[in-house]
């Protein structure tokens, strides 16, 4: 009988393997399938904008709003737009995304600004265009 050079017969090392091997296969789940990975939330967007500023402003307005669902619909985020300023108000209402984008505007009024403000201090995301960051105070 030959020995490896540790000094184990081959034949003992070989058996050693196959009892690892055996040891593996009995650990693992017997035909368990691969668990999938839970659902994900879905990313959600939400735009904000008035439209009626003018001509640059309502064809931006008109361009966004044809373009941003396109681009979720490729980029996997869903994409609402509403000239409801006032959901800005509701503590509630914009829990459900991740991000706000203002299109051609800001909040209007305190409890806007408060609404807006308390999201974002809540973890939430803003982008804004052109004006929608233009402020005199």
């Amino acid at each position: 009988m030959s020995k490896a050079p540790h000094g184990l017969p081959r034949a003992g090392l070989s058996l050693l393997a196959l009892l690892a091997l055996l040891l593996t296969l009995l650990a693992s789940p017997a035909g368990a399938a691969p668990q999938a990975p839970a659902a994900a939330a879905p990313f959600k967007v939400i735009a904000f904008y008035n439209g009626t500023w003018d001509a640059a402003h309502i064809s931006f307005v008109k361009e966004a709003n044809e373009w941003f669902p396109r681009a979720g619909a490729e980029h996997g985020f869903t994409y609402t737009s509403t000239t409801n300023w006032n959901l800005l108000a509701d503590s509630t209402a914009l829990t459900q995304y991740q991000v706000v984008l203002f299109l051609d505007d800001a909040p209007q009024g305190a409890a806007q600004r408060a609404g807006f403000e308390a999201y974002m201090r809540g973890g939430g995301a803003w982008m804004g265009f052109h004006v929608a960051a233009f402020t005199t105070s």
